[in-house]
């Protein structure tokens, strides 16, 4: 299904995403394998570009490849994800950006699982789960009540704070509730106390 494309200037983007969003999304940047929200999440939905909203993979595609960062079987439809050709750091690998708005979203490698064979290296920044839609093989559906939080906490620790310049992990902290979908107003420093 091929949908719009979203095109913003670079302005744009980075007053509405996150700085880490920004630095992955729009410059290319890869997070700490491992560090991610959604690395180890066994939570059932859709998972969109955190850029644009668009649907990119389903957790049901979704599976535990041991590198430290989402990886996914196939996308959600063929028209969703586009990939290029990357050549940086000295490597050939095959670029993952979404279709409709450029975002990179990752790599993917032609060592993955049965059906398919290929593995969606994803980072997680790159994603927003999207558990509203979830139905079962019979159709049953499992939505959550309307005006819930788009992304849950679905990992026992969450980044509180990450510099991606740095790659230093500021803090962490233990998850028990909803997760925020906001950009925060400023980056804090961890105090030194």
């Amino acid at each position: 299904m091929k949908e719009k494309r979203v095109e913003k200037t670079e302005e744009e983007w980075r007053r509405e995403l996150t700085p880490e969003q920004y630095f992955v999304c729009r410059q290319k940047g890869t997070e700490r394998a491992f560090t991610g929200a959604y690395y180890a999440c066994k939570e059932s939905g859709t998972y969109r570009c955190a850029c644009c909203g668009r649907e990119l993979f389903r957790s049901e595609t979704k599976y535990d490849s041991g590198t430290g960062w989402p990886s996914f079987y196939q996308p959600v439809d063929e028209d969703a994800v586009r990939t290029e050709t990357d050549t940086s750091h000295g490597m050939v690998r095959t670029e993952v950006m979404c279709a409709a708005c450029s975002a990179h979203l990752g790599h993917v490698f032609e060592d993955g699982p049965a059906p398919t064979g290929l593995r969606y290296c994803i980072n997680s920044v790159s994603l927003e789960l999207d558990k509203s839609r979830m139905k079962t093989e019979t159709g049953a559906d499992l939505s959550r009540p309307a005006g819930d939080s788009v992304d849950s906490a679905c990992c026992e620790y969450a980044v509180v704070g990450y510099n991606p310049f740095s790659s230093v992990l500021v803090s962490r902290k233990r998850v028990t509730g909803l997760l925020p979908m906001r950009k925060p107003a400023a980056t804090a420093r961890p105090s030194t106390a």
